[in-house]
């Protein structure tokens, strides 16, 4: 009666104030039961819902009746909208009600693309098809300015003006910068046609050369009337070339790397090389003041093998001996036969690489061929000797025609066979043995030219040692075969390019001696490259005008920075997985021609060289490499004349003015040559077949 009964307690043993009390838990335990039934079905019917949502969210994509979905997803769920909502707005999609806008970096970078490539048409073709960003939006969100064509020759501010434009706000917020600036320079041919710039207000397309004979600015109809009249009457001429000077930084960031020209220039071909003098040195001018804009000091000038410019650049390179007081003197002072001439701000010139491996192929195919101590190898020996080891006579054929002097990978292809050429052993005649030994020595300086270029998995070190070696098997070879080893100019830019890769390593280790250094980024490739963006552009039926120059350059160095940055959109000049030259045999792949600092996997490093080792590194393999045809070779009596170096071989200046381009030679010149040839040999030495 006072704890009442134990709840297990029969119902027939409870009181009635008990069972009442019994029966209100029972009644609170089923009603409880009963919601709780209630709320599961409500939940399970609300996510059977949401699948069925989903389901139709997946269908939604699946059809692509919304262009660009993903950035309607991205903005809706940005704005906590739930899946009901977002089918809601894909609905309003399909039926054109709605429109997606919310872009990425990677959006605007593909439009731009085809913008630049494709002109305004691709671009609007993108938009109505991808829902891409306006052109309006794009031209706002350009990642270069616009170049400035030059009609005569231009000052040092008006470059700098031009640098301004297409270098602003390009260093900020990356973690790499630029270690220094390579100054590219080379040629296009243009159309003759006249174009008015409505930006400058000027009428363009004549040469630089003759624009002090009558004014260019159009101020009415009669202006260009003179123009016309003047070019009638040959006061001055149209441009049939451009000039372009494009800046290239020495680091690995693909957002900076390729080129941007900062100088387009009319030219009739004209010009002296005094004239020429004058744009260069205001080219030099400009990026040294500019300076503090580039983050960087230009470290060369690099060109092909022109006589003329080669003239202009030597005046300009070439000035005065290297200071004591220069940073880099401690590191380059001890390297024996090395040459030590600069320009302002210890500044030397560069060849392109890609040049010098075609005119090593030219001079294995020309008509003189190859004087290698004391003799001659012509093509018709090299064609027996490569048949004989087991190459194809059509392979051979193809090396060494002569129809294609300007094919890379052709001439890579001479250079790695030669190289396959193994040294000769004994029990064959002593004219075999002579040549094959001949042979085999210029495959070795061949192969130490090109494997610092086209080998990805060679490091800094051994580039430079390989360098090094090429640089004193050619001056032995030319120095003993008293100038018919091979054309001077190749001689004098195998050099400078060989000067210049040391020089501006040893201004890397001082401005950055923990980064990394890419010889692969010197030369005039990056320049090359937007040539061949314009000619897509344009079209290879046709040259472009002056205007069509500046405006397609433009393009093509944004395009270039562009697919730097997504280098999965575009697969022509990028090679990832190069293998080496050596272990290619004679096929030699096509992306030969072009490397970028994505391509390298060798160890680049500044810390991990030594100048001075990697000089008479190069220098010992040079010496056992020579030895094998001349025994006990050395380069003593050479470093003890102290007049001898790699740019004077005889121990004088070689005059370049007076240097044949034989690149431009043409072919009733190559006959001319034959037949000089042909009579100055005495009857006796002549078998006629």
């Amino acid at each position: 009666m006072v704890n009442g009964a134990p709840e297990r307690t029969p119902w027939q043993y409870l009181s009635l104030s008990q069972l009442r009390e019994r029966e209100r838990q029972l009644t609170t335990q089923l009603n409880t039961i009963k919601l709780q039934v209630l709320n599961s079905d409500r939940h399970l019917a609300y996510r059977t819902r949401v699948i069925d949502d989903h389901k139709r969210f997946i269908v939604a994509i699946s059809t692509g009746d919304v262009k660009r979905i993903d950035a309607l997803v991205r903005t809706a769920l940005r704005n906590g909208l739930s899946i009901s909502a977002i089918l809601e707005r894909i609905n309003k999609a399909v039926q054109g009600l709605y429109t997606p806008k919310s872009y990425q970096e990677q959006d605007y970078h593909f439009s731009q693309l085809c913008c630049r490539l494709g002109g305004n048409t691709v671009a609007n073709l993108a938009k109505q098809a991808l829902s891409g960003p306006s052109l309006r939006t794009l031209r706002r969100k350009a990642v270069v300015g616009n170049l400035t064509v030059f009609s005569g020759y231009p000052t040092w501010k008006e470059i700098a003006q031009n640098i301004k434009e297409l270098f602003q706000g390009s260093f900020e917020d990356l973690p790499i910068k630029p270690l220094g600036y390579v100054l590219m320079i080379d040629e296009i041919a243009t159309e003759n046609r006249l174009r008015y710039d409505p930006k400058q207000d000027l009428i363009l397309g004549t040469c630089r050369e003759h624009e002090h004979a009558i004014t260019l600015s159009f101020e009415s109809i009669e202006e260009a009337q003179l123009v016309i009249k003047a070019l009638q009457e040959g006061k001055i001429h149209f441009a049939s070339e451009a000039t372009v000077i494009a800046l290239g930084t020495l680091t690995e960031d693909n957002h900076i790397y390729p080129g941007r020209p900062i100088v387009v220039s009319g030219s009739c071909k004209k010009e002296t090389a005094t004239a020429h003098v004058s744009i260069l040195h205001a080219a030099i001018k400009a990026c040294n003041e500019a300076s503090g804009l580039l983050q960087g000091k230009l470290y060369s000038i690099a060109s092909d093998g022109e006589r003329k410019r080669g003239k202009a650049l030597t005046a300009l390179t070439m000035q005065k001996p290297l200071d004591r007081a220069s940073p880099i003197y401690d590191q380059l002072s001890r390297l024996k036969l090395m040459n030590f001439e600069v320009g302002e701000n210890d500044l030397t010139q560069d060849k392109d690489y890609h040049h010098i491996f075609k005119r090593c192929r030219n001079t294995a195919i020309r008509l003189t061929g190859m004087n290698i101590f004391g003799l001659i190898i012509t093509s018709a020996i090299l064609e027996r000797h490569l048949l004989v080891s087991g190459i194809s006579q059509s392979r051979v054929w193809s090396l060494l025609q002569p129809n294609d002097k300007q094919d890379v990978p052709l001439a890579c292809g001479l250079i790695s066979a030669v190289f396959s050429l193994s040294f000769p052993v004994e029990g064959q005649s002593a004219t075999y043995i002579k040549a094959r030994t001949a042979l085999s020595i210029v495959g070795e300086l061949w192969m130490a030219l090109i494997a610092p270029f086209t080998d990805s998995k060679m490091s800094l070190r051994e580039q430079l040692k390989s360098l090094s070696q090429a640089a004193h098997m050619t001056l032995a070879l030319y120095r003993h075969g008293k100038g018919l080893f091979m054309p001077v100019q190749l001689f004098i830019d195998i050099m400078h390019m060989v000067k210049n890769a040391y020089f501006c390593v040893a201004k890397a280790k001082i401005d950055d001696p923990e980064g990394k250094f890419f010889i692969t980024l010197l030369g005039t490739d990056r320049l090359e490259i937007q040539f061949g963006l314009l000619r897509s552009m344009i079209g290879n039926d046709a040259n472009a005008d002056m205007l069509q120059v500046a405006s397609c350059l433009t393009a093509a160095a944004e395009s270039s920075m562009l697919l730097a940055m997504h280098p999965e959109w575009g697969k022509g000049p990028r090679c990832l997985n190069l293998p080496s030259l050596k272990k290619q045999g004679d096929m030699i792949h096509q992306k030969t021609d072009h490397l970028n600092p994505a391509s390298w996997t060798g160890n680049v490093s500044l810390s991990t060289v030594n100048l001075r080792s990697c000089w008479i590194l190069g220098h010992n393999q040079a010496e056992v490499i020579l030895s094998k045809s001349e025994p006990g070779y050395t380069f003593a009596s050479l470093i003890d004349s102290q007049c001898v170096n790699i740019l004077r071989p005889f121990g004088e200046t070689i005059d370049e003015g007076a240097i044949l381009n034989e690149e431009d030679m043409g072919e009733e010149e190559e006959q001319v040559k034959l037949l000089f040839l042909f009579f100055s040999i005495p009857l006796k030495y002549i078998h006629l077949d």
